[in-house]
């Protein structure tokens, strides 16, 4: 049974569960504007949630924010955040980066900047073990101009509260990277062994 990403709840759920799994996406957000969640703040509440180290509530809230806007600004922007932290090592999900790259760049409506990053991101989270499914992740293919016009507000300019300079810490290896380096060295102890083998032949 296959799985597909929802964006409204912000996890993996199968195909006969999707029904469920898209429910209101007013359910997943605090603020409404008039009766419905407003998109900017749907987008800043995922900011804030990554700039908190809150990774599972920026998922649902910039998720939301896709749904609602496709690649109308603040969907682009979201979309884009939450790629860039699904490839982050310290979250080590690069699937669902290649994934939300994927139905991006799949996407005729985009901007340069945007294409730009979501190609370097994706590349990056396929070096790095993930699997890009079109099937696992959607993004609204409608116009921009279709959208709400809230949906093109402009871009989050939230200010972060951390420190200049305070990076963080080098990650270990990341569970996918690892997997990835005991097959290779595998590979090698099965090469050498048929050496061994091929030399102890009479």
């Amino acid at each position: 049974m296959s799985e597909r990403w929802c964006p409204r709840v912000g996890r993996w759920r199968t195909r006969l569960a999707l029904v469920g799994c898209c429910v209101s996406v007013a359910a997943c957000a605090s603020t409404q504007y008039g009766g419905r969640a407003v998109p900017a703040d749907l987008l800043n509440r995922g900011l804030l949630a990554l700039e908190a180290d809150d990774y599972e509530e920026a998922k649902v809230a910039l998720g939301a924010a896709i749904e609602m806007c496709g690649t109308a600004p603040v969907g682009e922007q979201a979309g884009l955040a939450l790629a860039i932290a699904a490839a982050d090592p310290r979250h080590d999900e690069p699937s669902l980066a290649a994934a939300v790259t994927s139905a991006y760049l799949s996407q005729p409506h985009r901007s340069v900047w945007g294409r730009q990053m979501a190609e370097s991101v994706y590349l990056l989270a396929l070096s790095t073990g993930g699997e890009a499914d079109d099937a696992t992740f959607e993004i609204p293919g409608n116009p921009p101009e279709s959208f709400p016009p809230e949906c093109s507000a402009s871009p989050s300019r939230l200010s972060s509260t951390r420190a200049s300079g305070d990076l963080p810490d080098p990650p270990p290896s990341s569970p996918s990277v690892r997997e990835a380096e005991l097959e290779a060295r595998i590979l090698e102890l099965q090469a050498e062994l048929e050496r061994i083998q091929e030399t102890l032949r009479p």
